[in-house]
Protein backbone atom coordinates (compact mmCIF):
# COMPACT_ATOMS: atom_id res chain seq x y z
CA UNK A 1 0.00 0.00 0.00
CA UNK A 2 2.52 2.09 0.81
CA UNK A 3 4.80 1.24 -1.89
CA UNK A 4 1.58 2.39 -4.02
CA UNK A 5 1.33 5.75 -2.38
CA UNK A 6 4.73 6.20 -3.39
CA UNK A 7 4.40 5.30 -6.95
CA UNK A 8 1.20 7.14 -7.02
CA UNK A 9 2.88 10.53 -6.26
CA UNK A 10 5.63 9.86 -8.47
CA UNK A 11 3.67 9.46 -11.38
CA UNK A 12 1.88 12.85 -10.78
CA UNK A 13 5.17 15.00 -10.14
CA UNK A 14 5.06 14.74 -14.23
CA UNK A 15 1.65 15.69 -14.59
CA UNK A 16 1.96 18.87 -12.71
CA UNK A 17 4.26 20.28 -15.64
CA UNK A 18 1.07 20.18 -18.05
CA UNK A 19 -0.78 22.66 -17.72
CA UNK A 20 -2.59 23.53 -14.84
CA UNK A 21 -6.08 23.07 -16.31
CA UNK A 22 -4.86 19.86 -17.56
CA UNK A 23 -2.93 18.27 -14.39
CA UNK A 24 -5.89 18.96 -12.27
CA UNK A 25 -8.29 17.43 -14.60
CA UNK A 26 -6.18 14.42 -14.57
CA UNK A 27 -5.85 14.45 -10.87
CA UNK A 28 -9.97 14.53 -10.84
CA UNK A 29 -10.10 11.55 -13.17
CA UNK A 30 -8.09 9.92 -11.10
CA UNK A 31 -10.23 10.64 -8.05
CA UNK A 32 -12.86 9.27 -9.97
CA UNK A 33 -11.23 5.80 -10.46
CA UNK A 34 -10.47 5.36 -6.71
CA UNK A 35 -13.94 6.00 -5.98
CA UNK A 36 -15.79 3.63 -8.33
CA UNK A 37 -13.31 1.41 -6.95
CA UNK A 38 -13.66 1.50 -3.05
CA UNK A 39 -17.54 1.92 -3.15
CA UNK A 40 -17.76 -1.76 -4.24
CA UNK A 41 -15.67 -2.94 -1.46
CA UNK A 42 -16.69 -3.41 2.26
CA UNK A 43 -15.98 -0.11 3.41
CA UNK A 44 -18.80 1.45 1.68
CA UNK A 45 -20.86 -0.98 4.19
CA UNK A 46 -18.87 -0.11 7.08
CA UNK A 47 -19.37 3.68 6.45
CA UNK A 48 -23.07 3.06 5.86
CA UNK A 49 -23.44 1.48 8.92
CA UNK A 50 -21.48 4.11 11.15
CA UNK A 51 -23.96 7.01 9.32
CA UNK A 52 -26.92 4.71 10.63
CA UNK A 53 -25.40 4.50 13.80
CA UNK A 54 -24.97 8.25 14.37
CA UNK A 55 -27.49 9.42 12.65
CA UNK A 56 -30.31 6.79 11.88
CA UNK A 57 -32.70 8.54 9.84
CA UNK A 58 -30.56 9.26 7.39
CA UNK A 59 -30.62 7.53 3.78
CA UNK A 60 -27.00 5.62 5.27
CA UNK A 61 -25.81 3.94 1.81
CA UNK A 62 -26.69 7.31 -0.10
CA UNK A 63 -24.42 9.36 2.25
CA UNK A 64 -22.09 6.83 2.06
CA UNK A 65 -21.29 6.68 -1.25
CA UNK A 66 -21.42 11.15 -1.50
CA UNK A 67 -18.61 10.47 1.41
CA UNK A 68 -16.67 8.19 -0.51
CA UNK A 69 -16.74 10.46 -3.78
CA UNK A 70 -15.99 13.70 -1.64
CA UNK A 71 -13.23 11.96 0.26
CA UNK A 72 -11.60 10.13 -3.12
CA UNK A 73 -11.00 13.84 -4.50
CA UNK A 74 -9.51 15.25 -1.12
CA UNK A 75 -7.53 12.27 -0.89
CA UNK A 76 -5.62 13.03 -4.34
CA UNK A 77 -5.66 16.64 -3.46
CA UNK A 78 -3.13 15.99 -0.41
CA UNK A 79 -1.24 13.98 -2.01
CA UNK A 80 -0.93 16.36 -5.21
CA UNK A 81 -0.24 19.41 -2.71
CA UNK A 82 3.35 19.38 -3.38
CA UNK A 83 3.17 19.94 -6.43
CA UNK A 84 0.44 22.85 -6.62
CA UNK A 85 1.44 26.04 -7.76
CA UNK A 86 -0.16 29.57 -7.86
CA UNK A 87 -2.45 28.51 -10.52
CA UNK A 88 -3.55 25.21 -9.06
CA UNK A 89 -4.47 26.82 -5.62
CA UNK A 90 -6.43 28.94 -7.36
CA UNK A 91 -8.43 26.68 -9.14
CA UNK A 92 -9.02 24.50 -6.20
CA UNK A 93 -9.07 26.55 -3.07
CA UNK A 94 -11.57 30.16 -2.36
CA UNK A 95 -11.49 31.52 0.74
CA UNK A 96 -15.06 32.92 2.60
CA UNK A 97 -13.74 35.43 5.97
CA UNK A 98 -10.07 36.29 5.80
CA UNK A 99 -10.51 39.78 6.69
CA UNK A 100 -12.02 38.09 10.08
CA UNK A 101 -8.99 36.48 10.50
CA UNK A 102 -6.92 39.21 9.59
CA UNK A 103 -8.67 41.15 12.13
CA UNK A 104 -7.93 38.27 14.90
CA UNK A 105 -4.15 38.88 14.02
CA UNK A 106 -4.22 42.20 14.19
CA UNK A 107 -3.82 41.77 18.00
CA UNK A 108 -0.69 40.27 17.57
CA UNK A 109 -1.20 37.43 20.39
CA UNK A 110 -1.74 34.79 18.08
CA UNK A 111 -4.99 32.71 17.13
CA UNK A 112 -6.09 29.47 17.48
CA UNK A 113 -8.31 28.09 14.81
CA UNK A 114 -10.40 25.07 15.52
CA UNK A 115 -11.71 22.41 12.93
CA UNK A 116 -12.49 18.87 12.06
CA UNK A 117 -12.93 15.89 10.44
CA UNK A 118 -14.77 18.36 7.42
CA UNK A 119 -13.96 18.33 3.83
CA UNK A 120 -10.42 18.59 3.09
CA UNK A 121 -9.91 19.56 6.22
CA UNK A 122 -6.39 18.08 5.62
CA UNK A 123 -5.28 20.91 2.64
CA UNK A 124 -7.43 24.38 4.32
CA UNK A 125 -3.92 24.67 6.12
CA UNK A 126 -1.60 24.62 3.23
CA UNK A 127 -4.49 26.86 1.28
CA UNK A 128 -3.99 29.11 4.10
CA UNK A 129 -0.09 29.33 4.43
CA UNK A 130 0.02 29.48 0.66
CA UNK A 131 -1.95 32.50 1.58
CA UNK A 132 0.78 33.92 3.05
CA UNK A 133 0.08 32.99 7.03
CA UNK A 134 2.15 31.40 9.57
CA UNK A 135 0.50 28.04 10.58
CA UNK A 136 1.18 25.39 13.53
CA UNK A 137 -1.09 22.19 13.22
CA UNK A 138 -1.99 20.33 16.53
CA UNK A 139 -2.31 16.27 15.36
CA UNK A 140 -1.59 13.15 16.62
CA UNK A 141 -0.11 10.57 14.85
CA UNK A 142 2.02 7.21 15.30
CA UNK A 143 5.74 8.37 14.11
CA UNK A 144 6.48 4.76 13.26
CA UNK A 145 3.18 4.59 10.57
CA UNK A 146 5.04 4.96 6.99
CA UNK A 147 2.00 6.25 5.16
CA UNK A 148 1.69 9.41 7.88
CA UNK A 149 5.28 10.08 6.79
CA UNK A 150 3.72 10.49 3.53
CA UNK A 151 1.08 12.71 4.25
CA UNK A 152 2.81 15.04 6.96
CA UNK A 153 5.18 15.56 3.80
CA UNK A 154 1.71 17.13 2.75
CA UNK A 155 1.24 18.71 5.65
CA UNK A 156 4.03 20.96 5.76
CA UNK A 157 3.70 22.45 2.82
CA UNK A 158 3.79 26.13 2.77
CA UNK A 159 6.28 26.19 5.76
CA UNK A 160 3.81 24.73 8.16
CA UNK A 161 5.41 23.29 11.40
CA UNK A 162 3.58 20.41 12.99
CA UNK A 163 2.73 19.59 16.88
CA UNK A 164 2.27 15.46 17.26
CA UNK A 165 0.84 15.31 20.87
CA UNK A 166 2.61 11.78 21.24
CA UNK A 167 5.85 13.44 21.05
CA UNK A 168 5.29 16.81 21.76
CA UNK A 169 3.72 19.21 24.99
CA UNK A 170 0.77 20.75 22.95
CA UNK A 171 0.54 23.44 25.37
CA UNK A 172 4.13 24.60 25.24
CA UNK A 173 4.74 24.69 21.52
CA UNK A 174 1.37 25.80 21.17
CA UNK A 175 1.84 28.81 23.36
CA UNK A 176 5.08 29.33 21.78
CA UNK A 177 3.51 29.47 18.12
CA UNK A 178 0.79 32.08 19.55
CA UNK A 179 3.85 34.11 20.71
CA UNK A 180 4.87 34.15 17.43
CA UNK A 181 1.70 35.40 16.59
CA UNK A 182 0.89 32.45 13.75
CA UNK A 183 -2.46 30.38 13.74
CA UNK A 184 -2.70 27.30 15.56
CA UNK A 185 -5.21 24.41 14.18
CA UNK A 186 -6.41 22.34 15.80
CA UNK A 187 -8.81 19.23 15.50
CA UNK A 188 -11.69 18.90 18.35
CA UNK A 189 -13.46 16.00 17.29
CA UNK A 190 -11.10 12.81 18.15
CA UNK A 191 -8.86 12.14 20.98
CA UNK A 192 -10.92 13.71 24.04
CA UNK A 193 -10.62 10.97 26.30
CA UNK A 194 -6.86 11.29 25.82
CA UNK A 195 -6.69 14.68 27.10
CA UNK A 196 -9.03 17.20 29.20
CA UNK A 197 -12.57 16.98 28.29
CA UNK A 198 -16.01 17.07 29.16
CA UNK A 199 -19.27 16.28 27.63
CA UNK A 200 -21.38 18.06 25.92
CA UNK A 201 -25.12 17.40 23.60
CA UNK A 202 -24.18 16.88 19.96
CA UNK A 203 -25.97 14.57 17.39
CA UNK A 204 -28.27 14.26 20.13
CA UNK A 205 -25.93 12.18 21.61
CA UNK A 206 -23.82 13.10 25.20
CA UNK A 207 -20.00 13.39 23.39
CA UNK A 208 -16.37 13.78 24.99
CA UNK A 209 -15.07 16.89 23.98
CA UNK A 210 -11.30 17.89 24.08
CA UNK A 211 -11.17 20.97 26.42
CA UNK A 212 -7.28 21.80 26.46
CA UNK A 213 -8.13 24.38 23.78
CA UNK A 214 -10.06 26.73 25.77
CA UNK A 215 -7.66 26.54 28.88
CA UNK A 216 -4.82 27.37 25.74
CA UNK A 217 -6.77 30.28 24.95
CA UNK A 218 -7.91 31.95 28.04
CA UNK A 219 -4.22 31.78 29.31
CA UNK A 220 -2.52 33.63 26.08
CA UNK A 221 -5.71 35.80 25.84
CA UNK A 222 -5.59 35.11 22.15
CA UNK A 223 -8.87 35.09 19.60
CA UNK A 224 -10.31 31.31 18.89
CA UNK A 225 -12.15 31.16 15.19
CA UNK A 226 -13.73 28.07 13.70
CA UNK A 227 -12.64 27.00 10.25
CA UNK A 228 -14.92 24.61 7.71
CA UNK A 229 -13.77 23.50 4.43
CA UNK A 230 -16.83 22.81 1.90
CA UNK A 231 -16.47 21.30 -1.31
CA UNK A 232 -18.51 22.48 -4.29
CA UNK A 233 -17.69 20.80 -7.18
CA UNK A 234 -13.80 21.00 -7.74
CA UNK A 235 -13.62 23.79 -4.92
CA UNK A 236 -12.98 23.48 -1.94
CA UNK A 237 -14.44 27.02 0.11
CA UNK A 238 -12.74 27.42 3.18
CA UNK A 239 -14.89 29.40 5.79
CA UNK A 240 -13.62 30.88 8.61
CA UNK A 241 -16.17 32.70 11.39
CA UNK A 242 -16.05 35.26 13.53
CA UNK A 243 -13.51 35.00 16.48
CA UNK A 244 -14.39 34.83 20.35
CA UNK A 245 -11.75 35.16 23.01
CA UNK A 246 -11.98 32.74 26.12
CA UNK A 247 -12.45 33.44 29.61
CA UNK A 248 -12.55 32.24 33.26
CA UNK A 249 -16.62 32.79 32.95
CA UNK A 250 -17.52 32.21 29.26
CA UNK A 251 -16.46 28.89 29.21
CA UNK A 252 -19.19 26.77 28.66
CA UNK A 253 -20.42 29.22 26.43
CA UNK A 254 -17.69 28.88 24.00
CA UNK A 255 -17.28 25.55 23.97
CA UNK A 256 -21.50 25.27 23.19
CA UNK A 257 -20.99 28.08 20.26
CA UNK A 258 -18.25 26.00 18.30
CA UNK A 259 -20.11 22.65 18.92
CA UNK A 260 -23.73 24.45 17.69
CA UNK A 261 -21.74 25.44 14.47
CA UNK A 262 -20.00 22.44 13.97
CA UNK A 263 -22.87 20.43 14.48
CA UNK A 264 -25.02 22.40 12.13
CA UNK A 265 -22.73 21.34 9.08
CA UNK A 266 -22.64 17.73 10.31
CA UNK A 267 -26.19 17.88 10.05
CA UNK A 268 -26.89 19.74 6.64
CA UNK A 269 -24.05 17.60 4.79
CA UNK A 270 -23.22 14.42 6.38
CA UNK A 271 -21.43 13.39 3.29
CA UNK A 272 -18.55 15.50 4.37
CA UNK A 273 -17.91 14.58 8.46
CA UNK A 274 -14.73 11.70 8.22
CA UNK A 275 -15.32 10.62 11.06
CA UNK A 276 -17.71 8.17 9.21
CA UNK A 277 -14.65 6.58 8.15
CA UNK A 278 -13.57 5.88 11.90
CA UNK A 279 -15.66 2.51 13.51
CA UNK A 280 -13.88 3.26 16.46
CA UNK A 281 -14.26 6.46 17.22
CA UNK A 282 -18.07 6.41 16.06
CA UNK A 283 -18.84 3.86 18.83
CA UNK A 284 -16.74 5.58 21.36
CA UNK A 285 -18.66 9.03 20.15
CA UNK A 286 -22.13 7.16 20.41
CA UNK A 287 -21.42 5.57 23.98
CA UNK A 288 -19.87 8.29 25.24
CA UNK A 289 -17.11 6.11 26.01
Amino acid sequence: MILLVRIFQVKFWFIFLLPPRIALAIMHLASRIIYLIVRNTPIKTIVARNIKLVMPDLPAREVADQLIKNTSLSILEVLCIPYFKKAHYERTFKYVGLELLDKALAEKKGVIILTMHYGNYESSGNAVAHLGYRVTNVLRDDKNDPLMAIVNHSRRIGGIKLVNTEEDNMFTEAAKALERNEIVGILIDTGALESRHEYIDFLDKKVPVATGWLTLAQRVACPVLSLITVRQGNVNHVIIFEADHVTRDNRQTIIQKFSRGFEKFVREHPEYWLMFFNEYETKRMVNGE
